[in-house]
């Protein structure tokens, strides 16, 4: 959104420009936070054309990310299961399609929806296991939508976004379900060893054994985790930075100049 004011702010420059040819310096509107120093020719039309290009890209861009959330497809089509699959059968499901569809290692090959992210779809996977998973939620949500489908998918949705937001905050979702799950099923292992009739002493050391590879497991898990979050973050920045330069380059065909002076921000915003 914020390249669509600059977008919309430079056209508000250059069509000021335009109207008054005597003025050396146009004061800016307060989003942008700089200044412009503008020659004294108007602005031909092939800048307000690249500019307008540009802005549609733009809301095509945004539109694209906003489709991509907006899915019709239940917790149990995002998982690709029944309704009356068992616990284990969703486990088995997620522990699929969050490898498959993981951002660091996704291969192009899924069919993931016009304008869909393999990030997109790993949230929304999380977020599919994590309602399902729980017997509470997915019963509530399974009542709610026998009487009210439509209402039940748009709190499906509310969801999905909820754990966006929570992956774009922390980033540590995915770890944080691997880590519950895995104490889930830790817990049930322990409950069938003490129920079997194995020795006490073995007992105790195989279970050591495995919570001590899950342990290394888990430590690997967070250490990937933490670096594709590091490279989510430089492909943003990245991609911030292009769009500056894009810019720029529109501004530089037509011998317009950024003005990074803060003085001059400082003197605009007085």
């Amino acid at each position: 959104m914020s390249g669509l004011r600059a977008i919309s702010t430079l056209l508000h420059t250059c069509a000021a420009a335009a109207a008054g040819g005597s003025s050396r310096r146009v004061a800016l509107a307060p989003p942008l936070g700089r200044s412009f120093r503008v020659p004294w020719r108007a602005p031909s039309a092939f800048v307000f054309d690249e500019v307008a290009r540009a802005a549609g890209g733009e809301r095509r861009r945004v539109s694209t990310r906003a489709a991509s959330w907006d899915s019709e497809k239940s917790p149990y089509e995002t998982l690709e299961l029944d309704r009356d699959a068992d616990e284990e059968t969703i486990k088995t499901a997620y522990r699929r399609l969050a490898k498959f569809y993981h951002p660091d290692v996704y291969d192009g090959k899924g069919t993931l929806e016009e304008g869909e992210t393999a990030e997109a779809r790993f949230i929304k996977i999380q977020a599919a296991y994590e309602l399902l998973i729980d017997d509470q939620r997915r019963k509530s949500y399974d009542r709610e939508h026998h009487v009210n489908p439509m209402k039940a998918s748009q709190a499906w949705m509310e969801w999905v976004m909820k754990k966006r937001k929570a992956f774009d905050q922390r980033g540590d979702m995915a770890v944080a379900a691997w880590a519950e799950q895995q104490h889930r099923e830790m817990t049930l292992r322990a409950r069938r060893l003490s129920r079997s009739k194995i020795d006490p002493e073995e007992e105790r050391k195989l279970f050591a054994k495995e919570k001590k590879a899950s342990m290394e497991f888990y430590s690997t898990t967070l250490k990937r985790h933490t670096l594709v979050l590091r490279k989510r973050d430089i492909m943003r920045k990245k991609a911030e930075e292009d769009k500056k330069k894009e810019i720029s380059r529109l501004l530089a065909l037509e011998g317009l100049e950024l003005d990074t002076d803060e003085d001059d921000n400082i003197n605009f915003l007085k």
